[in-house]
């Protein structure tokens, strides 16, 4: 597969035994041995994903979700037999496990939806849980650097969802309306590296800003909530940002019992304004594993054990609570420091 760059686009499947050399996180190149099948995947140990060893005492035999991480990638070149790829690795990659690669097949790329208002008409005005007919905004499935901007989302039953996409931008996004919405925003299956800023929630919803399903590299950055909460469907996101964020923390998450933990590692809440009353899921440590709680304000932190996690501590770091952070936005901080370095 071949996109407008000229670079071949494929899916890194972090699962493979290669030739028994482990791989750090941020590794660019792969030595692949002339016998190697790139294809395939067995198993993707989910408790490294999952962040602190204290999460091994989850009841992992209950997890009937598919235990694979598909992440796509741009191949930058190939030199002998090494693979040169465009974006550090998420993840390490360990001889045990069995890592492959393989085209991506079809998808959509550089194309946009910006300027406009979608209005539903017709939508009923509350239904219950799981029975939506279908009155929904925008979805990017198989997208790669595409975005949406200056967007009105009126009475919709979903207003934004991203599944199995890279490097999708939404900006300006603002959820309105009488209907009870069942999610805002969704980042599914497999989305990687999704930007949605300066957003805003003003319908009722049944969750808010969800994020799910070995989904990585995700931020929400500058966004006003009158309702919904930082919401999770399982199976472990993880490298999550969420920051310059206030939220009225009004719903609830979701997702079934065989989707696995609640959260995966390295999800941070930075510089979180909290206008209700809860602090749960938000401002709760016990939510999160070898995560980061900055800056959070509005609630004193919920330290009761969390919704589909193992209870304790589980190395998540809590600081300046109750006091705004410097910087006050960790993805632009990030963005900058990054740029200075190239």
């Amino acid at each position: 597969m071949v996109n407008s760059f000229g670079k071949r686009l494929i899916s890194f499947k972090p699962s493979w035994a290669g030739d028994g050399v482990p791989l750090p996180l941020h590794t660019r190149s792969r030595s692949v041995s002339e016998g190697l099948k790139l294809q395939g995947i067995r198993h993707l140990p989910m408790k490294y994903v999952a962040g602190s060893p204290l999460m091994a005492k989850y009841p992992w035999n209950t997890v009937k979700a598919k235990p694979e991480y598909n992440w796509p990638v741009q191949i930058d070149k190939i030199v002998d037999n090494t693979v040169y790829l465009k974006q550090p690795l998420r993840l390490d990659v360990l001889p045990e496990w069995k890592v492959g690669f393989k085209a991506i097949g079809s998808y959509i790329q550089e194309s946009g939806i910006e300027n406009l208002t979608i209005n539903m008409l017709g939508t009923p005005l509350r239904t219950t849980h799981l029975e939506n007919l279908g009155y929904n905004g925008i979805y990017f499935n198989r997208a790669i650097n595409c975005w949406t901007r200056n967007i009105t989302i009126k009475n919709a039953e979903n207003g934004l969802i991203i599944s199995q996409s890279k490097n999708i931008t939404a900006k300006k996004i603002n959820f309105t309306g009488d209907v009870k919405m069942h999610h805002a925003t969704a980042n599914r299956f497999a989305a990687a590296d999704i930007l949605i800023s300066d957003f805003q929630i003003n319908s009722q919803v049944f969750h808010g800003i969800n994020v799910e399903n070995f989904s990585s590299g995700n931020v929400w950055s500058r966004g006003k909530m009158l309702h919904g909460t930082f919401d999770s469907h399982r199976g472990l996101p993880f490298d999550v940002i969420r920051t310059e964020i206030s939220t009225q923390n009004d719903s609830s998450p979701g997702g079934a019992k065989k989707a696995g933990p609640f959260n995966g590692k390295n999800v941070v809440h930075w510089n979180v304004n909290v206008t209700g009353n809860l602090a749960k899921f938000v401002y709760q440590p016990d939510a999160h594993s070898s995560g980061t709680l900055v800056g959070i304000r509005g609630v004193a932190i919920d330290l009761s054990c969390a919704w589909a996690m193992v209870c304790g501590d589980k190395n998540v770091v809590v600081a300046d609570d109750g006091l705004t952070p410097i910087p006050g936005n960790l993805y632009e901080a990030q963005l900058t420091l990054r740029r200075r370095r190239k």
